[in-house]
């Protein structure tokens, strides 16, 4: 079970008791739904070689980042990894929607989701990650950042919610 650390204590103090639905109310306002269907899965941008869930993404076509059940995400935990940009930026607020309310369904999805988020120092991961983000507006920009700035304070999720963080805090900045 996760919880949350002592390091947690400002950010409670900032957003306040309902910090969860302030977060949620974020997400919902940043990220309108947008319907999954196939060409948005297998769009150019996408590297399904390697992915050997392929075939049970038809479980995503027809839903929204807000219909996603998590165990479906908990199934794909790897899905950003290999998601085209467009399907990435979809399915990015389920994901984040499900790291802060999930508690008993736990894999590596977290890791996952942090490794996404965070903009690597080799400069050959630049490119891939900077289409990723380029459609995000500073609103989207900021609810990632401020769901971040949550799970960074939750253990054992700390060392990478923060590495992710702090790729946000440059984004909503303007700084890469």
């Amino acid at each position: 079970m996760w919880q949350v650390s002592k390091t947690g204590c400002s950010f409670r103090a900032r957003v306040g008791d309902n910090m969860i639905e302030k977060l949620e109310d974020a997400l919902l306002a940043a990220f309108p739904p947008v319907k999954i269907d196939r060409a948005m899965i297998d769009e150019p941008t996408a590297n399904w070689d390697v992915y050997e869930d392929y075939a049970d993404l038809t479980a995503f076509e027809g839903k929204t980042w807000r219909e996603l059940p998590a165990k479906l995400l908990y199934k794909h935990s790897a899905l950003l990894l290999w998601a085209g940009e467009a399907f990435w930026r979809a399915i990015l607020p389920g994901y984040l929607w499900y790291l802060l309310h999930e508690r008993t369904l736990f894999n590596d999805l977290p890791w996952q989701v942090a490794g996404q988020l965070t903009r690597k120092d080799d400069p050959e991961f630049h490119p891939k990650f900077d289409r990723r983000t380029a459609a995000l507006s500073r609103e989207q920009r900021a609810a990632i950042r401020d769901v971040l700035t949550l799970l960074a304070t939750v253990s054992p999720l700390e060392e990478a919610m923060s590495s992710a963080l702090a790729t946000w805090n440059n984004s909503v900045e303007g700084r890469q």
